[in-house]
Parts: C-alpha cells; sequence; structure tokens
C-alpha cells in the first residue's frame, strides 16, 4: 500500500517535472520507474524512493533548451559515470561533512520548494497561464478534502488502518469530485486532462525516430560534460541527504552507502540509454513511503511502486486518468507539512534575539532553545539559498559556512601560558604551554606571542594541552625556531602527541629550525616572583 501511494504521487511529480526540464511527460514517467526499479532491486537504500527529481529537472532544463531534447540523452549518460567514479571513489562517506544545520536548512528549503511547485496545478499543462477563478476555487476545496482525510481518517480504529493516509486522501477526493463539484455542474482537472499517462515501452534513444541524435565526438563530450557534472553532484547530494531523512523517519541505518550512488549510476545508465530524462532520489516521494508503512528495512514498497508506475503507462491509464490533480496537490500539502523542520523555527527565533530578550517572562522557555548564533544562521541561509538557486548550492554554501565559523572559533581558543624553569645545569628555561589547536586559523595569533630577543639561551614549547594540526602550524614553529637561532638561542618543542609527533617526523626536512622530544619537564621554579606566569588568549 505504500507502494501505491508513492506511485499515484510520482505520477503528478514526474509529470510536473517533464514540464520544468522540458521535455515530454512520458520521459518523467519513464524515468520514474526505470530508476525506482533499478535501484529498488540493485541496492537502494531500503525504505528509499527514487524516480524523477525536482533537482534534475531545474540543473539540465538551460541545458535542454540550449542543445535540445536530443542532447539530453548524451548528458544523462555521462551522469551516470559520474556516479560511478564517486561510488568506487566511496564519496557517500562525506555526508559526514554535513553538519546537523545544513540538513535542516536543506529539507526546511525543500518543503518550501514543493509547495510552491504546487502552483503549477492551478496552471495550463505547459503554460504560463492561471485557471480560471471558479476552478481554483473548488480545486483549493478538493485539496482540502484531501488533507483533511488524510490527516483524521487514519485515526478512525481499524477501518483508518485498511489504507495509508495518502490512500485516503485519494479517496475522499474522488468522491468530492464526481459526489459534490461534478454535481454542482463544475469540474476540476483530473491527471488525464493534464498529461497523457499512458504510452509503449521506451526503446534506445538511437533507435527512436523521433529524435535527431547529433554525433558522439570530441565536441559532444565537451559539451555534456559540465552539465553532467553539476547534475550528478547536485542528485549524489540529494541522495545521501535523503539517506538521512529516511534514517531519521525509520529509525534504521544503512551501512552501504555507496551501494546507494552505485546503482543510482546503473540507473541513470538505463535511464538514459532508453531516452528519458534519468532521476535520483526523491525526498517528497521518500517521506509518503515511510509515513505510509514502509520500515526501512525492506526495498518492497520501491519496486511496487516503479512497478505500478510501468503498469499505469502500459495498461491502467484510463483508470488513472480519473483522480483529481487537486488530490495530489492535498497530499503534498501533507508531506510538505512534515518535512519542514518547524522545531528549527523557535530554535532559530530564540538564537537571534539578544539576551535581554530571551530572558523575558512571556517568552516561553526563556532561551533554552538558543544554538549558536552562525549555526542559526546557517539555517536560514542554507534554507534561502535551497529555494533560490539549487540544492547543491546551498549545500555547499552551508558547509563552507559552518567551516569557516568552527575554524575562526577555534582558532581564537589558543591560549599560551608561560612559566620560567630551572635545567639540570641550573640554568633558566622559558616555558611556552599551549592550549588548543594550533593549525591554520590560529598560527598568526601564536607566532605574535613569543619574544626572542628577551628569552632566556633555552626556550620550550610545550604540546600537553595541544595538537599540531597542519602545514600552517609547522611553518609557525619554524618561524619561531628560525627567530631564535638569529638570537643564537635554542628552541625544543617538547610532550607532543602521537599524532603529532607523526605528523612532523614525516616534515623532518621542514623542521629544520628547532628539535622536539616526547620526555618530561624540568620543575618550576618555587620563587612566585621568578614564574612569570603569563597567559594570554591568542585572537586571530
Amino acid at each position: 500500500m505504500a507502494g501505491l501511494s508513492v506511485a499515484f504521487a510520482q505520477l503528478s511529480d514526474s509529470i510536473a517535472f517533464s514540464f520544468i526540464a522540458g521535455v515530454p511527460p512520458e520521459q518523467g514517467l519513464h524515468a520514474a520507474w526505470i530508476i525506482g526499479l533499478t535501484m529498488g532491486l540493485l541496492g537502494s537504500r531500503p525504505g528509499m524512493i527514487n524516480g524523477a527529481t525536482g533537482v534534475r529537472a531545474a540543473v539540465i532544463a538551460p541545458y535542454v533548451e540550449e542543445f535540445g531534447i536530443s542532447f539530453l540523452f548524451y548528458i544523462v549518460v555521462a551522469i551516470s559515470i559520474f556516479q560511478f567514479l564517486a561510488s568506487f571513489l566511496s564519496l557517500a562517506r562525506l555526508v559526514r561533512m554535513v553538519p546537523r544545520t545544513v540538513m535542516v536548512g536543506f529539507v526546511c528549503g525543500l518543503a518550501i520548494i514543493l509547495a510552491l511547485g504546487q502552483q503549477l496545478a492551478f496552471k495550463y499543462p505547459g503554460e504560463d497561464r492561471w485557471r480560471d477563478t471558479t476552478t481554483s476555487m473548488w480545486m483549493l476545496f478538493v485539496a482540502t478534502c484531501t488533507v483533511l482525510a488524510t490527516v483524521f481518517v487514519p485515526m478512525i480504529p481499524y477501518a483508518g488502518k485498511v489504507f495509508p493516509p495518502s490512500m485516503w486522501g485519494i479517496i475522499a477526493a474522488i468522491v468530492v469530485e464526481f459526489g459534490i463539484v461534478r454535481t454542482a455542474g463544475y469540474s476540476t482537472p483530473s491527471i488525464g486532462d493534464v498529461a497523457d499517462a499512458g504510452g509503449s515501452f521506451p526503446t534506445l534513444f538511437f533507435l527512436d525516430d523521433r529524435y535527431d541524435i547529433p554525433p558522439l565526438n570530441w565536441d559532444a563530450v565537451r559539451k555534456a560534460t559540465v552539465p553532467a557534472f553539476l547534475a550528478a553532484a547536485a542528485g549524489m547530494v540529494e541522495a545521501v541527504m535523503t539517506m538521512e531523512v529516511v534514517n531519521d523517519l525509520t529509525e534504521t541505518d544503512n551501512p552501504y552507502p555507496d551501494q546507494q550512488l552505485l546503482s543510482l549510476g546503473i540507473g541513470n545508465f538505463l535511464a538514459g540509454m532508453l531516452g528519458t530524462m534519468g532521476g535520483g532520489a526523491t525526498i517528497g516521494a521518500s517521506i509518503i513511503n515511510c509515513t505510509n508503512g514502509a520500515n526501512g528495512k525492506y526495498r518492497l514498497s520501491a519496486v511496487i511502486a516503479a512497478v505500478f508506475m510501468l503498469t499505469i503507462i502500459l495498461a491502467a491509464s484510463p483508470l488513472i486518468s480519473v483522480i483529481p490533480t487537486a488530490s495530489l496537490v492535498g497530499i503534498m500539502a501533507v508531506i510538505c507539512f512534515h518535512t519542514f523542520e518547524w522545531n528549527a523555527v523557535p530554535v532559530v527565533f530564540f538564537s537571534l534575539l539578544p539576551q535581554s530578550w530571551r530572558e523575558v517572562d512571556w517568552l516561553n522557555g526563556h532561551g533554552v532553545r538558543k544554538i549558536n548564533r552562525m549555526e542559526a544562521a546557517v539555517i536560514v541561509v542554507v534554507t534561502a539559498v535551497t529555494v533560490i538557486a539549487d540544492l547543491f548550492t546551498a549545500v555547499v554554501v552551508g558547509v563552507a559556512l559552518t567551516a569557516c565559523e568552527y575554524a575562526w572559533r577555534e582558532g581564537s581558543s589558543l591560549s599560551i601560558q608561560t612559566v620560567h624553569v630551572r635545567n639540570a645545569e641550573g640554568g633558566t628555561v622559558r616555558v611556552y604551554r599551549l592550549s588548543g589547536p594550533l593549525f591554520f586559523a590560529s598560527a598568526m595569533g601564536f607566532l605574535k606571542k613569543f619574544d626572542p630577543k628577551h628569552d632566556p639561551d633555552e626556550v620550550e614549547v610545550h604540546f600537553q594541552e595541544s595538537q599540531l594540526h597542519d602545514y600552517s602550524g609547522l611553518h609557525a614553529l619554524n618561524v619561531i625556531g628560525q627567530k631564535y637561532k638569529k638570537e643564537k638561542k635554542h628552541l625544543r618543542v617538547r610532550h607532543l602527541s602521537l599524532q603529532s609527533e607523526k605528523r612532523l617526523r614525516k616534515a623532518d626536512a621542514l623542521a629544520e629550525y628547532f628539535s622536539y622530544k616526547l620526555d618530561g619537564v624540568a620543575e618550576e621554579l618555587d620563587e612566585p616572583d621568578k614564574l612569570n606566569r603569563e597567559s594570554a588568549s591568542v585572537l586571530v
């Protein structure tokens, strides 16, 4: 039943995405079942639905307009090649680099995109012209009845569990359409009015007489590479993000994320060869699947959805054609509501308020929902970029902002405490004790805390509570060592962690102005006036 519900939703979505991409509706419909069936059989994440997607449509639309539909198939096949490479390179593991704030912004932006996309149902197919007011009002009425049935009928004991929620919504829409709307002398568009859901089995694109396929040469490869890379990257990001959403919805895990990319590459190769627009993971349909019975352990619902889509195209289109498109609008409205991260709204709201406002009694929670303001800003930015640009750009921007904020914060956390100790010969040694990471964001501040001209002949830098992370930190140590060498003084680095020492040994030829050891430290001087304990926070 979950698979059937998904198929109904994919039917209208595939047609809508075809219009966005500038290709015939049959390309979106065939892409939905080819991608869905291939990935359901070959290793998509259980509980996840794949098919024609809005991300794919948005990316390829400008290139379809520029090069023509016939060139699209080269692009789709090239997309599969990039996805094969991503699978072999295990790039799915990079999802751990996507912060939770970026994921929240992404799903919020996606919910807004899905909601805005429903306006296509209120326009004439393939035209930028709104339907008349009366028809639009009746469509809103049918969509509202669909939402009410989807939400409340499943609450009825026993009877409400016979069908999944979205199926109840479709049944209610059909009853309202033919029992109320058409009885009153009006009508709303059905799936059959929007596009022909029927057709024949697809053939290889280079054998299809409808297309004038350009020759496969170096110029064609060059033209296909850029759009293929962009579409593949966006599709892979959408896939791993959808996996995380399904993980949360089903409370299960996917131990083989790269298998998703491999099956995605196979699916797009077949979809391109069979003359369709291809596709990938669909978050909206995956949410429908998981909220209508899929448990995240099997792929049965994905296979059923794909087979049912193919059945609709080949044989059952007359039955599906009577379903009001407004019912699909209502179902997507419910999905948008569940997709949006409503908990993020108070979190962002409280985080952006000044502390004096958060502590006012009329604010529920007294600021307990506050997070770092930069993280709250990332949620807002990613949401906005997802809506304005695309998913891939939004994720890249979100990760970049989060990484910069983290680097700034960690770079500012490095502190240095100085003490004087006696060595075995009775001389004085000045010790710089580091606390915090030494890397590119803290290296400049680190350099400013040493005084080679006035320090004693022996100087030590202790790393008990610090880590040497990158070449910038190593270079900073070399610069300090060079300064002490010019003053004919000796700098020793001690108490390095095993990881830092390993990094230093690998760059042994670079570490030429100081020596380093992992032994202990001399005893501190007892006299308080000679301890000279200076502590300063390094600001980048």
